[in-house]
């Protein structure tokens, strides 16, 4: 696995392949988007994801596990379905698994999505994977138990019907996890694309270009449209959520400087 001799490491346990391992980062400023698992190829904010996907189902089902990989191994009397708006991938050096390791828990019925503007809402694309536009989701009203995003919402254009798509397909009680570039100490969200029409993508005014690096995206980068503020909690509780912001490092697991939004539909 990926682990350039100059990089500083950090030894810990991962909560998504369950190994003990080094987690390698370069510089203190890349944390979040690194402290690559030397077994897996998880970085920070998976791991933030896993740490809240961990949690949730504890919460629904009683089940403890301490890693998503040993979900595989444990057994629950209550079936959940779980939608995660990402495939697995590998970009470079990381790779994202967690959605391949929650196919195999016999009682998760995982669901997993991409987008293709040219192909219609809900097509098919494999098996529980469709295409999908978090704006206008296909599926039905109060359907799943838990849906993740992991650094998605700053490239969605209209955001706010993004999350209230997500909190219409969620059972009563379901969670919501997600992580997000945040900046911690402003209020209000930074618009870097401002939408003056939602109907209209070509009058979108672009205030500073910026762009993140995607594997799932064409030419490997998407634009993004936000650098979110705290406004983003007040936001999706007046959708109905009940928000919990976790901001601490775990360096057992390898998470440094990265969130984790816990948010939970009300029943």
């Amino acid at each position: 696995m990926f682990s350039p001799a100059n990089w500083h490491r950090v030894p810990g346990s991962c909560n998504v392949c369950g190994k003990r391992v080094v987690f390698s980062y370069e510089a203190e400023s890349l944390r979040r988007g690194q402290l690559i698992c030397s077994n897996c190829g998880s970085i920070s904010r998976y791991r933030s994801i896993a740490r809240g996907l961990l949690k949730a189902i504890g919460e629904l089902t009683g089940v403890q596990a301490t890693s998503v990989k040993a979900l595989r191994r444990t057994r629950s009397r209550q079936a959940l379905t779980v939608y995660d708006t990402q495939v697995p991938f590998k970009f470079f050096n990381i790779t994202y698994t967690i959605p391949e390791h929650l196919s195999k828990v016999r009682w998760v019925e995982l669901f997993t999505s991409r987008y293709d503007e040219f192909l219609p809402l809900g097509y098919m694309l494999g098996r529980n994977c469709s295409n999908e536009n978090l704006e206008q989701l296909s599926f039905p009203d109060a359907f799943f138990d838990v849906v993740v995003t992991s650094d998605v919402m700053e490239h969605v254009r209209l955001a706010d019907r993004a999350h209230a798509e997500i909190r219409r397909v969620l059972k009563p009680g379901g969670f919501y996890l997600f992580t997000v570039p945040f900046l911690a100490d402003q209020y209000s969200t930074r618009t870097l694309i401002q939408v003056r029409d939602p109907h209209d993508p070509l009058r979108d005014i672009v205030l500073r270009a910026d762009y993140h690096e995607d594997g799932n995206a064409p030419g490997g980068r998407v634009a993004v449209y936000r650098e979110y503020g705290l406004d983003i909690v007040y936001e999706l509780e007046a959708l109905g959520f009940t928000v919990n912001l976790y901001m601490t490092d775990h360096p057992e697991l390898g998470i440094f400087d990265t969130e984790l939004f816990y948010c939970r539909a009300g029943k």
